[in-house]
This record gives structure tokens, C-alpha cells and sequence, in this order.
């Protein structure tokens, strides 16, 4: 992203929710990051689930059942 990394737009969104009392939106992190403890970042930064590019649509459609069950 130009401006902001994905975990950055994740913080923001968050804090928003937060402060604003918006409902939690899903967040999936979409990324070619295949390095150890990048996941955890994600997760950290408060995203809901992680895919490593480059992934197939049967995993992406797994990932985004996985994050839309609780809802």
C-alpha cells in the first residue's frame, strides 16, 4: 500500500472501532510474507485471520468461512 502497510491500516481500523463504537469488521492479511512470525504480526496488529500468497481460491474461501462463522 503507498501509504500504509496492511498492519498500520489494521491498528487504524481497530482504534476506530474502538473509539467510535463501530462493530468489529473481519480483516484477513493477504501476503507474499512466507517469513516465520509474520502471521503472529498480523494477528497481533489485530487482523482475524493470515493467507501467504500465493494460495489457492479453495484455501481463501477457507480462510474467509473461518473468519465469517462467529458473525
Amino acid at each position: 500500500m503507498p501509504v500504509l502497510d496492511g498492519l498500520q491500516a489494521t491498528k487504524i481500523i481497530r482504534e476506530n472501532e474502538q473509539e467510535f463504537g463501530f462493530s468489529r469488521k473481519p480483516i484477513i492479511g493477504l501476503t507474499a510474507h512466507a517469513i516465520q512470525g509474520y502471521k503472529d504480526k498480523c494477528l497481533e496488529a489485530g487482523m482475524d485471520a493470515y493467507a501467504c500468497k500465493p494460495f489457492q481460491a479453495k484455501q481463501l474461501i477457507e480462510v474467509i468461512q473461518g473468519v465469517m462463522q462467529p458473525l
